[in-house]
């Protein structure tokens, strides 16, 4: 086997991969980033690219805490973004207006409005008749609460141009390179296996998405993929102009005229087939919002598959608890674009030994120390 050197190793090149890189890169690391077939080719690409935190009594506060501390840092990390590639990718606070369609729906608004209050979370409580003055092609609605902050990013040409970021920074990038495994001696990592080829280094960070728990038994983690089916009209103008959220899914309205709609969520291994009844579904949720979609182009539809954590569904974030070197990031299930800058910014701080910007105690790979694979 032939040998190459780097400081760090990043396994994975989606959005919190590709961040991570360029973070490190920033900081004077030399950086190498392997990825199994082209960056963001995966569930990066094939998400919403919306920037949605909400509070939910379901969630710990410090899952809402991340999303919020990383929407904070979302404006800074596009405006890096361009400085450091001279390309631009659609970022717009456009608000979310999630719809009550029916009464029970409607009692409830003030109660939502009230928990994202307390978890710092602006929201407003709409009534039908403002909900009609803002968004007048949508069907009756009873009313909606209203994310003034909410905000969507062209995720697909986001990750691109991470990558080609962290490349200006020389990052070195490897596509098409799956991952067999780590090197490894006594309980140190010193690199990652490739076929026929071993790159060393003191430091591997794990962002392989829905394949982090696979990268190498040693370091099992509960990660299995969640797959997302969505689709996509084409419409001139916009029929909305918000993020709109319903029992029936998320529409998600692009600058250039296209209507994202999704998503489902399934549990069916890493098949990311498009299945007709799917679709169907997403069809017949988006016209009982939007009637006037069944007159528009359906332009494309795609499924990804979401890394998400089976054991809590929440992030795994921080250094490994069996082997040495080895760092995870992964597991962001549905908010891996939003979760991207700090997530990058916590790793980064982790590995050069500083304090990180965000409690990662609830995210720490040792939570899962009496589990087995």
């Amino acid at each position: 086997m032939s040998a190459k050197t780097s400081d760090v190793i990043v396994v994975g090149g989606g959005i919190i991969g590709g961040s991570i890189a360029w973070e490190l890169a920033g900081h004077g690391l030399q950086v190498t980033l392997i990825e199994r077939d082209r960056p963001g080719a995966g569930a990066s690409s094939a998400a919403a690219g919306i920037l949605i935190p909400e509070a939910d009594p379901a969630r710990p506060p410090e899952i809402i805490d991340l999303y919020q501390r990383s929407l904070c840092l979302y404006g800074d990390f596009m405006a890096q973004l361009l400085e450091d590639t001279g390309l631009s990718v659609e970022y717009r606070v456009t608000g979310r207006l999630l719809l009550a369609l029916d009464a029970a729906e409607a009692s409830s608004l003030e109660q939502d409005r009230q928990i994202q209050h307390d978890a710092g979370i602006r929201a407003e409580v709409w009534d039908a008749a403002a909900v009609r003055a803002a968004e007048p092609a949508l069907t009756a609605a009873t009313g909606g609460l209203f994310f003034p902050d909410h905000a969507l990013v062209d995720n697909a040409r986001l990750t691109a141009n991470v990558a080609m970021a962290a490349a200006r920074r020389g990052v070195t990038i490897l596509t098409g390179r799956p991952a067999l495994g780590l090197h490894v001696r006594h309980d140190r990592v010193l690199g990652v296996e490739l076929a026929g080829e071993r790159i060393a280094a003191d430091v591997v960070v794990n962002a392989a998405g829905s394949w982090a728990g696979l990268l190498d038994a040693r370091a099992w983690l509960p990660v299995a993929p969640a797959k997302g089916q969505m689709l996509a009209f084409e419409t001139r103008p916009p029929p909305v102009q918000h993020i709109i959220g319903s029992r029936h899914g998320v529409l998600v309205p692009r600058a250039a005229g296209r209507l994202l709609c999704g998503a489902t969520v399934e549990d069916v291994g890493y098949d990311a087939t498009v299945t007709a009844g799917a679709i169907e579904g997403l069809l017949r949720g988006a016209f009982a919002v939007l009637p006037a979609l069944r007159d528009c182009r359906l332009e494309s539809v795609w499924a990804g598959l979401r890394p998400r954590c089976t054991a809590d569904e929440l992030p795994i974030i921080g250094p490994d608890h069996r082997l040495r070197g080895l760092y995870h990031a992964t597991g962001h299930f549905k908010m891996g674009i939003i979760s991207a800058p700090i997530t990058a910014q916590a790793i980064a701080a982790v590995v050069m030994g500083r304090e990180s910007p965000l409690s990662l105690a609830p995210f720490a790979p040792g939570r899962f120390a009496t589990l087995s694979s």
